[in-house]
């Protein structure tokens, strides 16, 4: 997998996508070969359509934000017609350099504008992001309608591996509830620097697009 923005540098999340793709695609996440072993999708990618949620998320912003922005870009003969409860494929194309400025703005990245981005092309830098104390707070607010599991089948989360030791190592004991328990009683004080390792595991989350 290769970068599609101009974040070639930042090769440490593509690091991830990549071990993710290719954990998926070993294990049979997307195997239909057999008579009886199938895996639970028929195709899938890292990112996708949903490539930027993740930085979407870390930046405080809604589909409603995008969109509200999308429409004060648009020309007096733009407005004409024009619905913001649909996106107009032809206002993304005519105002894409204005959507990147404005994402690279928010998000304070080089990344494209999810909207700039390809839906069947896997490798945008912010699809796989170090798991950090605001989008666990944004997963586990039970108060919250986005609340990762009060809105996802059981098996929307999915722990491949761990890394330790420079190694990758398949964890099947860990699950999202023991993680919680961890991540909780560390000091959130300890991973403020970004520069050091996540000292929760250096816990990842990676966005994954699939059909079944």
């Amino acid at each position: 997998m290769s970068s599609h923005d101009n974040t070639e540098g930042d090769i440490q999340s593509l690091d991830v996508s990549n071990i993710v793709s290719d954990t998926l695609t070993e294990e049979g996440f997307a195997n239909q070969d057999g008579r009886w072993n199938y895996g639970p999708a028929d195709w899938f990618l890292v990112g996708g359509r949903w490539s930027g949620e993740l930085a979407k998320i870390e930046a405080g912003l809604t589909w409603r934000d995008l969109v509200n922005h999308l429409d004060s870009c648009l020309t007096e003969e733009e407005k004409k017609n024009h619905n913001s409860d649909f996106i107009n494929s032809e206002h993304i194309k005519s105002h894409k350099k204005e959507l990147d400025i404005w994402w690279q703005k928010k998000t304070k990245s080089k990344s494209l504008h999810p909207w700039n981005r390809s839906s069947y092309n896997g490798g945008y830098s912010d699809d796989s992001v170090r798991l950090n104390q605001k989008l666990w707070d944004y997963f586990n607010n039970p108060d919250d309608k986005d609340n990762l599991f009060s809105s996802q089948a059981e098996d929307s989360f999915i722990v491949i591996c761990r890394w330790q030791d420079g190694e990758i190592n398949y964890d099947d004991d860990t699950t999202w509830e023991n993680l919680k328990g961890k991540w909780e009683s560390t000091n959130p004080d300890d991973f403020l620097d970004e520069s050091k390792l996540n000292p929760k595991d250096d816990v990842w989350l990676t966005v994954i697009d699939y059909h079944n």
